[in-house]
């Protein structure tokens, strides 16, 4: 069975894609089957690997429509394949909220396929979703990018927080990992005094909910690079 890892924030500009595709990379070059399932209807992980390149098919193909798998996905390099997302995807968001049984329905979607891969990657969209939901489900791992700023912190607080609804179908052996890796340092910013406190208790609160710790050097080097295909 693989290795699967939603990564998310409700703060954009957290660098989540960016650590999706430099996971993705470093995982390949250490061998492992990799598959990226964007699950942004922006599609920031296909426009980095694909350019403008248009897409044939796509998420909600595959999830909606029941496309094959093989169909659907993208290979951009080495052991390395993406499912592609666009604007569609905001129908299987849709979809999936009509009914609450649904938030379990990647475990027989993807199953089949996780024969092929070692790690299943899920980028996800800086907002509360349905299809982010029904990932973490699925994935029972998280994975938090978070620069050092109260917008980014209250973010991953919203992450936190959505988690309850899920919460009941988490293996009590296995609890879900929830991993915070500081992106980078905020720029400098005047700060209110009153503003001092809030940000003290925000921090408070994601270090008593979550496991603090940075992910290997060498992912940090890493620098994804589209495939030429």
């Amino acid at each position: 069975m693989p290795h699967k890892l939603v990564i998310a924030n409700q703060k954009g500009g957290v660098a989540k894609t960016t650590t999706t595709l430099c996971l993705a990379r470093y995982f390949g070059d250490r061998g492992l089957r990799v598959l990226i399932v964007d699950t942004d209807p922006q599609g920031s992980i296909t426009l980095a690997l694909r350019g403008t390149n248009r897409v044939e098919h796509d998420l909600h193909d595959f999830i909606v429509r029941q496309l094959s798998f093989d169909l659907c996905k993208l290979t951009v390099g080495e052991r390395i394949d993406v499912l592609p997302s666009n604007k569609e995807t905001t129908k299987v968001d849709a979809i999936l909220g009509l009914n609450p049984s649904q938030l379990f329905s990647f475990r027989g979607t993807f199953a089949p396929v996780e024969k092929d891969y070692d790690v299943l990657l899920f980028d996800c969209a800086p907002s509360i979703s349905v299809v982010q939901t029904a990932a973490l489900i699925y994935a029972q791992r998280l994975l938090i990018p978070v620069a050092m700023d109260i917008l980014a912190i209250h973010g991953a607080l919203a992450c936190l927080d959505e988690q309850p609804a899920g919460r009941t179908t988490m293996s009590s052996s296995r609890p879900p990992l929830r991993l915070f890796q500081p992106a980078r340092a905020p720029p400098p910013q005047p700060t209110r005094a009153e503003a001092q406190p809030q940000r003290r208790r925000a921090c408070a609160r994601v270090a008593s909910r979550a496991y603090w710790c940075d992910l290997p050097p060498a992912i940090a080097s890493c620098s994804p690079q589209p495939s030429r295909h």
